[in-house]
């Protein structure tokens, strides 16, 4: 029977099929291209959001001179702070701990770049001495497009292991209280400090 020849209801009934099959298509390679595609910082925060107490973005702190030191995350676990910076580096990366210079290897050529431990340590070492009895520690995070040939550095966290290895930082239940006075300190010093960044990067631009 030719397409002309089916009736006016048989006609809707195969519309209504065919413009079905293209939604269910077109949602079925959004859903695709969107866990594919999803940003991995976003992954990584969902990550966080999941396995902490609580966590902040984007925390900007005073040097105690004349500079600002920035970090992505401070994360609160369970009796302890930690503090966290993501890299998004492809390629093999090698390094170590108290390394001063790492190498990225990607399309076999080498790029250097300076140990990512550096910066988020003295994020560490400012709260100490702003909060005298912050437990806190440093971690640095890296995505799921590197791999260290060589073995992982201490303090680096992989995407692949990110929950396992947030879950290892908590500590014993009976510090989380203390703990918890200790991030709202922490929280009411950060906020200060970018009031102040905020203040000082506005009076340049007006200058």
């Amino acid at each position: 029977m030719e397409l002309f020849d089916l009736t006016q209801q048989q006609l809707t009934l195969f519309g209504a099929y065919l413009v079905g099959a293209v939604i269910a298509i077109t949602v079925i390679v959004w859903l695709i291209r969107r866990i594919k595609y999803s940003s991995p910082d976003r992954r990584i925060e969902k990550i966080i959001k999941v396995e902490s107490q609580e966590y902040a973005k984007n925390i900007i702190l005073s040097d105690g001179m004349y500079d600002f030191l920035f970090v992505d995350y401070l994360v609160l676990m369970k009796g302890n702070i930690v503090a966290v910076d993501i890299h998004h580096l492809e390629g093999y990366i090698f390094g170590g701990d108290q390394i001063e210079q790492w190498a990225q290897v990607i399309n076999g050529k080498s790029n250097k770049f300076k140990n990512p431990l550096y910066r988020v340590r003295l994020v560490q070492q400012q709260i100490k001495q702003l909060v005298k009895d912050a437990d806190i520690e440093a971690r640095v995070i890296f995505g799921a497009d590197s791999s260290f040939p060589k073995g992982v550095p201490d303090g680096v966290l992989r995407f692949e292991t990110l929950r396992e290895d947030l879950n290892m930082l908590d500590k014993n239940d009976y510090l989380a209280e203390s703990m918890s006075k200790t991030w709202e300190e922490i929280m009411k010093i950060a906020k200060q400090h970018k009031q102040r960044y905020l203040q000082e990067s506005k009076s340049i631009k007006v200058k």
